[in-house]
């Protein structure tokens, strides 16, 4: 048995963010015959959701980089990875120390709606643009020009930053050196010239998400896709690990196969392709 996950952003949604007509067709068939296909992204539900509508998946999905297992049927998490209260306080340190004001992500346990803060009393236009873009629905609130409350400290799941490059990349430098953090960074598909940061709890990536995914569905075969830096440890641990065509050079370079550009249906014909084998 197959299972078949593919990152989103880059990769199975198109230039736009969004699933082409004819690839959730083309998903919602294939899981009709039996086909495994689920999601690993760093995106949370909240955003999952209003995108994946038109072909929910019919399996849990990984969300958040691994921090998180999301039930799209069931609307809940089935799986969370919390951050440390002590961890939680140097990271904001350090980000503090580079002039990062970062989004935490906050979700109280056996809830399904994440709390984000945001510390700072002025936003840049790309921050102020992710905001709008994600008030989407009841599965996220923003709490801005707001600290962090003590009492939500326990609850942290996700640092999450955006800004220049250099900038960006010595932060989760630092945070990698002192302490035992997963720090990813790398570039945003939508916004040349701009890096986005994720810290998590140690442990926490796309391939330990995935790996819990295989767990839950029983699948003896793992079939990854994916386009950009923070997908490379889910495709170094797949059976056959699959890059787009527009996919990263260090992507393509630990990839099996390259297949077309996340502008065509390329997963989808991809994964069609593979089920229908003997």
């Amino acid at each position: 048995m197959t299972l078949y996950a593919t990152d989103l952003d880059g990769t199975l949604l198109n230039q736009s963010a969004q699933l082409s007509p004819s690839t959730a067709a083309k998903i919602k068939a294939l899981q009709r015959a039996g086909a495994l296909i689920s999601f690993v992204t760093a995106r949370t539900p909240a955003t999952i959701e209003p995108i994946l509508r038109q072909a929910p998946p019919l399996i849990p999905g990984v969300a958040m980089t691994g921090a998180t297992l999301w039930n799209s049927a069931l609307k809940r998490y089935e799986r969370v990875d919390y951050h440390n209260a002590a961890d939680a306080r140097l990271i904001q340190e350090i980000c503090l120390r580079h002039g990062i004001y970062p989004f935490i992500y906050t979700l109280k346990p056996g809830g399904n709606s994440l709390v984000v803060y945001h510390e700072a009393k002025e936003m840049t236009d790309i921050e102020r643009r992710f905001i709008d873009d994600r008030t989407l629905n009841n599965l996220k609130r923003f709490c801005l020009n707001t600290p962090l409350p003590a009492d939500d400290e326990h609850d942290i799941v996700l640092f999450f930053a955006m800004g220049d490059p250099e900038r960006i990349r010595q932060t989760a430098e630092d945070i990698t050196s002192r302490t035992d953090c997963y720090a990813s960074w790398y570039p945003d598909t939508y916004n040349p010239g701009l890096s986005l940061l994720e810290v998590f709890t140690s442990g926490v990536s796309k391939a330990a998400g995935l790996k819990h995914l295989k767990e839950l569905t029983g699948a003896d075969r793992v079939v990854a896709f994916g386009d950009n830096l923070n997908d490379i440890p889910m495709l170094r641990t797949a059976d056959t690990a699959v890059a787009v065509a527009n996919a990263h050079p260090e992507v393509k370079a630990v990839a099996d196969i390259v297949i077309g550009p996340n502008t065509d249906d390329s997963v989808i014909d991809y994964i069609a392709a593979d089920f229908s084998r003997p």
